[in-house]
């Protein structure tokens, strides 16, 4: 999966977590339906059935990580039904916050932040002012509660967000340069490419000739198993280098 920070371990546990709520959920609406309801009515049905196909989903992505995107997709759904069928929910709120975090721990704000960020908040906003319309409330109404959490939102991201950010983030897996052998000289060769420099400014630094700077560098990369720095930034976006 592109960009990926999330393991396979952790994609299981999510699936089946929320496999397991939304399991619980359908439950739950089927006995409700059944017995504590005057007359079986269609919503009550409906429900139960979207709990338990929602429930099937997210099993299913935890058998193969191309269904991964499931998951936050079904919490997005579930945060529609949740607001429309009650602007005001907390039941809503938390399946964007839940889809929000997977979203984020899948990669999906790596490239156009902005836009994808828009984006996922007009799904909220909009389920917002469609469940507002739905109970003949003023958008007003709707407008109050989303002028609020947005306003949560910004004080949360302004006081913590370099914790947040590291909270968010699954640390990546380490590669220890000393446990595969490399001297302190070659591995300042190594994180010097992965500051971005040439060969030729590596050399400049290091006080050596051009030639003597890549041979040091096809040594560390052959150490590394690699062939080419393409493979390099591939090994390194995806690993934690350490010396």
């Amino acid at each position: 999966m592109r960009n990926s920070q999330v393991s396979d371990r952790s994609v299981r546990a999510t699936g089946l977590f929320l496999g397991i709520v939304f399991l619980l959920g359908g439950l739950y609406d089927t006995i409700f339906v059944l017995f504590f309801k005057k007359a079986v009515t269609s919503i009550g049905v409906l429900y139960a059935a979207i709990c338990f196909a929602m429930a099937v989903l997210l099993y299913l992505s935890t058998r193969t990580r191309k269904l991964v995107w499931v998951q936050p997709i079904v919490l997005l759904a579930a945060t529609a039904l949740a607001v429309l069928q009650d602007y005001k929910s907390f039941f809503g709120m938390s399946f964007f916050f839940m889809a929000f975090i997977l979203l984020y721990r899948l990669g999906f704000f790596l490239s156009r932040k902005l836009v994808k960020l828009v984006g996922v908040f007009l799904i909220f906003f909009g389920a917002e002012l469609a469940g507002a319309f739905a109970a003949h409330k003023s958008p007003l109404h709707a407008l109050g509660i989303l002028f609020f959490i947005a306003a949560f939102l910004l004080f949360l991201y302004l006081s913590y967000e370099e914790k947040l950010m590291v909270y968010l983030k699954e640390p990546k897996p380490q590669i220890s340069l000393a446990e595969r052998g490399f001297t302190p000289l070659e591995s300042a060769y190594v994180f010097a490419i992965i500051e971005g420099k040439s060969a030729k400014e590596i050399a400049f630094d290091m006080k050596v000739t051009e030639s003597t700077a890549r041979n040091n560098i096809s040594r560390a990369f052959h150490k590394l198993g690699l062939t080419d720095r393409h493979e390099f930034t591939i090994l390194s976006l995806k690993n934690e280098i350490v010396a």
